[in-house]
C-alpha cells in the first residue's frame, strides 16, 4: 500500500510541476515616440519583429550590437511597452552556453 501511495504521489507531483502558470509583472509603457527615444538613448536598433497571433500587436527586439544590450517591446498604433531588457545578447548556437541554465529547467 505504501508503494502505491508513493507512486500516486510521484505521478501527481510530476503533473503539478508540468503545469503552465500565469505570470504577471509590471511593464513600462508610453507613447511610441517616448519608447523610441528610450531605445535611441541606448543606441538599440530593430533586430527582429513579428505580429502577436492573439492581440495583433507588434513584438519587436532591439539590440545594440556594440554593447550587446537588448530590449523586447510590444506595441500597437498608439502605445509601446517594454516587456524585458538585458545584456549579453547572443544569436548563434556557438555563442550560447554549452549547458541549459538551471533557471530554465
Amino acid at each position: 500500500m505504501k508503494k502505491l501511495l508513493l507512486a500516486l504521489f510521484l505521478v501527481l507531483a510530476t503533473q503539478a510541476h508540468a503545469q503552465i502558470i500565469e505570470l504577471r509583472k509590471e511593464v513600462l509603457c508610453g507613447s511610441n515616440k517616448t519608447i523610441a527615444a528610450t531605445l535611441d538613448k541606448y543606441d538599440e536598433k530593430l533586430y527582429w519583429q513579428s505580429r502577436d497571433n492573439d492581440s495583433g500587436n507588434i513584438i519587436s527586439l532591439f539590440v545594440n550590437e556594440k554593447t550587446l544590450s537588448w530590449t523586447l517591446t510590444e506595441s500597437n498604433r498608439e502605445i509601446a511597452c517594454i516587456l524585458s531588457t538585458g545584456e549579453g545578447f547572443r544569436t548563434k548556437p556557438a555563442d550560447l552556453p554549452k549547458s541549459t541554465p538551471k533557471s530554465f529547467l
